[in-house]
This record gives C-alpha cells, sequence and structure tokens, in this order.
C-alpha cells in the first residue's frame, strides 16, 4: 500500500492495527494463493492466525512461505499425515488421493477450524470447500466471512462436462465433476450465502458464479501473482520445429484432446510438444487410439524445474476448458515465453491476443488450429512477444497482489 492509499485508507476505516492481528486464513493444503492471501494481513499486522496441516521447510517446500511468521501458523498435523501415507496404497477407495478422502480433509478441517473462532476475530478468510462450518461459527460471533473461489463454479463445471461427453461419451470415465456428493454440493451453496464478501481470481471465475447464482455478496476480481525472481528467457533464431510446452494435470478438463486433434493436422515437423505433469490413468492410451502425434512427457516436475523448462520452449500452450486463473500462465510470462490459452483459463484478463501471447475458444478445435496457425505466420515475433510477457508479469508480481488484495478487503477489515 502507498502513503497516499494508506493515508486514504486511515481517513475512511480508521488505523491500520499493528497490535495483534484480528484474521484468521485457513486452507488445509495450503499453496501460493492461500500463503500470500495471510501474508497481506501479516504485513499490515491483522493476521491472527494461518491455519493449515502442515508447513514446514523440510521436504515440504511446497507447503511453506518463508515470510509468514512461524509463531502465526497454526497446524493441524496428524490428519493430513494419515492421508498422505495413505497415498502409497493401492488405487481404489482406500489410497489417500481418491476424492472421498480429500472431500473429508476439507470438511474436517473446516470444522476444526470453525472451533477455534472467538469473539476476538473481525474476520475469517477461507476456501471453497473448506469455508460452511467457519462461516457458520463466524456468523454467531459477529466475525466478517471473506470467501475465496479460486476455481470455475461447480456448476458451470458441470455443465462444461456435460457437453463434453456428449460429444465424446469416453470422456465420462474421466469427467468426475458430475458424481461429486450431494452434502458437499450443498456445502458449496451454504459457503456462498454466508458470505460477505467473495475474492475470485479472473472476470470468467466471477461469470461462472454469477451465471449459476443469485449472490447478495460483492463479488471481486482480484488476479493472482507470480514470482518474478526467474530470468527471462534469452532467445535465438533457429529454424526447428516450434517447441509447445504444456504443464499440469493431463485429462480431458484441461483440453488436451482437443491439443491433440489440432496438432494431428499439421506435419509433425512444424511443432515438438512437451506436457508435465501427471496423466489421468488410460487417458494417454484413449488418446493414442484418436490421433498419432508424438509427444515427451517429463512426468510431475519441482517448480525450480518447472521454471527453467519453461525457458527450453517457444510458446506455453494452455487449452483448459476451465480455470479460475492458472498459475502455469503467469509463470510461463514470468519466464518470458509467450501463452497460447483460451477465454476460460483467466488469460484474457493478464494478456492481450497478439500481443503477450493468442487466445482461442476453449472446447473447440478449428479455433485451436487457426491459432497454431498464427504462431506459425508469427514465428518472428515470439521473442518480442516473450519480453512483453515478461514485461507484463512484472506487473503482477505477488505483491501487487497482496496491495490489491487489501485495498479490496479494506471494508470488511474493521477493528474490534
Amino acid at each position: 500500500m502507498s502513503e497516499m492509499e494508506e493515508m486514504a485508507f486511515k481517513s475512511l476505516f480508521g488505523p491500520l492495527s499493528k497490535n495483534g492481528g484480528t484474521v484468521i486464513v485457513s486452507h488445509p493444503f495450503g499453496n501460493p494463493n492461500s500463503f500470500n492471501a495471510a501474508l497481506t494481513f501479516q504485513e499490515q499486522g491483522l493476521l491472527d492466525a494461518f491455519w493449515t496441516s502442515l508447513f514446514a521447510p523440510l521436504g515440504l517446500s511446497h507447503r511453506w512461505h518463508p515470510a509468514l511468521r512461524r509463531e502465526l501458523v497454526r497446524t493441524r498435523a496428524l490428519p493430513e499425515v494419515l492421508r498422505l501415507a495413505a497415498t502409497y496404497l493401492p488405487s481404489g477407495p482406500w489410497n489417500g488421493r481418491d476424492a472421498a478422502w480429500v472431500n473429508n480433509a476439507w470438511q474436517n478441517f473446516d470444522r476444526f477450524v470453525a472451533g477455534k473462532l472467538s469473539d476476538k476475530q473481525s474476520a475469517v478468510h477461507a476456501y471453497e470447500d473448506g469455508a460452511a462450518d467457519t462461516f457458520a461459527r463466524a456468523r454467531t460471533l459477529g466475525t466478517r466471512t471473506i470467501y475465496e473461489l479460486p476455481v470455475t463454479y461447480y456448476q458451470e463445471v458441470r455443465r462444461i462436462h456435460e457437453n463434453e461427453i456428449q460429444r465424446i461419451p469416453e470422456l465420462a470415465t474421466w469427467m468426475r465433476a458430475r458424481h461429486e456428493p450431494d452434502w458437499k454440493l450443498a456445502r458449496k451453496h451454504s459457503e456462498i450465502e454466508l458470505a460477505d464478501v467473495i475474492i475470485v481470481p479472473s472476470t470468467s471465475a466471477r461469470q461462472s458464479l454469477l451465471s449459476h447464482r443469485t449472490v447478495n455478496a460483492k463479488v471481486a476480481v482480484v488476479p493472482y501473482g507470480c514470482n518474478l525472481s526467474v530470468a527471462s528467457k534469452l532467445w535465438s533464431k533457429t529454424s526447428a520445429p516450434i517447441k509447445l510446452f504444456y504443464a499440469g494435470r493431463i485429462d480431458p478438463s484441461k483440453g488436451i484432446h482437443y491439443l491433440f486433434e489440432a496438432l494431428s493436422r499439421f506435419d509433425a515437423k512444424t511443432f515438438s510438444l512437451t506436457l508435465a505433469g501427471k496423466w489421468a490413468p488410460g487417458f494417454r492410451e484413449w488418446l493414442d487410439t484418436k490421433w498419432q502425434v508424438r509427444c515427451k512427457s517429463l512426468g510431475q516436475l519441482p517448480r525450480s524445474k518447472l521454471a527453467e523448462t519453461y525457458k527450453e520452449h517457444d510458446v506455453f500452450i494452455f487449452p483448459s476448458l476451465h480455470e479460475g486463473l492458472a498459475l502455469v500462465l503467469l509463470e510461463a510470462m514470468a519466464s518470458g515465453i509467450p501463452v497460447a490459452s483460451t477465454e476460460r483459463s483467466g488469460a484474457p484478463d493478464i494478456l492481450k491476443d497478439g500481443r503477450e501471447g493468442f487466445l482461442f475458444s476453449a472446447g473447440c478445435v478449428d479455433s485451436l488450429v487457426q491459432t497454431l496457425i498464427r504462431i506459425i505466420d508469427m514465428r518472428d515475433l515470439l521473442a518480442d512477444m516473450g519480453q512483453l510477457a515478461r514485461e507484463q508479469a512484472n506487473t503482477l508480481s505477488w505483491a501487487h497482489y497482496r496491495e490489491t488484495l487489501f485495498l479490496t478487503l479494506a471494508p470488511y477489515l474493521d477493528q474490534r
């Protein structure tokens, strides 16, 4: 927050608290979004506690943030340790990655955090699937409720998946959003109803909610940030195939089948494709029966390796059917390469078509084919686009996210 903005805030809402926090942030698994939300309040002296399951620098680099003060972090480790141990069991309902395990982890953590609330907090910031009980308790205490919906609203996801299955029935094996239990959907509805303010990362995420629900709370778009410590790609001219790179889960919801169908229409010498991420079981084999596209699969990469892998490629391609705002888009831009993605990925909020990257229609192979043709035609401009992508990423730092988030939430952080 700038000095002028802080003065404006003080004139409207009183002085910022520097003596003891009044906001709780909770997320059972922890991720860059929740860490930076907690850090937003810590920087303003407003963080009472960040509740999560595991938080340690040793062996858990993805569940740790060096700037969060350890004395403000509260953990409930045992249930998550047991779940992680169960991930080594054979696939099935006993495996810790099974949806039932994950659903119960969210629900049980929510109930636990609800029991930790007291009347000293002014606000609680919680996430989809982990806010229903916390918000119900907060309402009895007169505590403000900040809800974060980081993804596309579930009813829109269901609509998209149903359309895909109508087009290709075999995809039903992997499109499981329509099978979520009723109790989980009821909790999602309750969370929306109990929210005083709703934070979403993109315009498309906001629209996905408002197109299916009448919402009384303010719905504010606050795009996520990215790490700018990585160096930008150093480009050199080459006549080799254009190197496309994708990172994320590899399943139909990410539009990978549209990418394979589109690439199958081009000479194999035109593009090379590299994928990083975990394949949905059986999906790769199904793709191979439909389209003959050569690709290199790197498996899941640690963040340090992923940051370098972006720069080994020419274009980051992300044909997802639905996202809140995919962090990989921001990471790729920060690495200095242009992005090609859909209008449902959050990309329209962070880049302009033909400038920092390319936009195409989700679920439309012809639109993707036309984009690939544009990439070929604009090959000599990719380096310039990559530089513009990096410059745009510089305006989308995590520090900028925290400042924007705080200014958005300031009216809901009244001191007690």
